[in-house]
C-alpha cells in the first residue's frame, strides 16, 4: 500500500522481509512482471487476491509461506492470477489450468484479450458495429454510399444511418 507510484519497475524482490499481507499493488505497481516473496509470513490464500489486479504478472515465488501448505494452494493461485506463467520457479501448466478452472470456475477477471477488444469498441464504436462493417459487399457499400448521397433531409440521412446500425 505504502509503495510510490513505480510505473517501470517490472521486478521486486521482498524475501525474508515478514511481510504477512499484501495490499493492493495496481496502482503503485502497474507493469510489475515478476514478484518474490520467499520466507515471508503469508498465512492466508485469500492475501494474494489482490495480486491478480496485477495484470502485467507473469511470475510468482511464494515458497517458504505458509500459505503454500494450503490444499490446492497452486490451483488457487493460477485461478486468481491467470496470467501467470511461472510460480515458484515452476512452469504453469496447461493441465493445471484445466484443474484450477475445474476446481474454481471461470476467472471473473478480464483477460488481456478482452480488455483488448473492449479498448478498441471504445475507439472505433462498438466491437458489433465493426464486425458488421465488415460484413458488407462492396456492391452494398456502393448503394448505401448513393443513398446517402441522394438523400434529400437529414432525417433521412439518419434512417440510413440506423439501417447501417442494424
Amino acid at each position: 500500500d505504502n509503495f510510490p507510484h513505480l510505473p517501470r519497475l517490472k521486478t521486486l524482490m521482498l524475501s525474508r522481509n515478514k511481510i504477512n499481507e499484501l495490499g493492493s499493488l495496481s496502482n503503485s505497481l502497474p507493469n510489475l512482471q515478476s514478484l518474490v516473496l520467499i520466507d515471508n509470513d503469508l498465512t492466508n490464500l485469500d492475501s494474494i487476491d489482490v495480486l491478480g489486479e496485477l495484470f502485467q504478472l507473469t511470475r510468482l515465488s511464494l515458497l517458504k509461506n505458509a500459505l503454500m501448505n494450503e490444499k490446492n494452494a497452486r490451483l488457487y493461485i493460477i485461478h486468481k492470477i491467470p496470467q501467470l506463467r511461472v510460480l515458484n520457479f515452476q512452469r504453469v501448466k496447461l493441465k493445471e489450468r484445466n484443474e484450477a478452472k475445474a476446481l474454481y470456475g471461470e476467472s471473473k477477471r478480464p483477460t488481456k484479450r478482452s480488455r483488448e477488444e473492449q479498448t478498441s469498441a471504445t475507439s472505433n464504436g462498438s466491437v458489433k458495429q465493426s464486425a458488421k462493417r465488415a460484413r458488407l459487399t462492396e456492391d452494398e457499400q456502393a448503394k448505401i454510399a448513393t443513398a446517402i448521397a441522394n438523400a434529400k433531409s437529414m432525417e433521412e440521412v439518419q434512417r440510413l444511418e440506423a439501417a447501417l446500425r442494424g
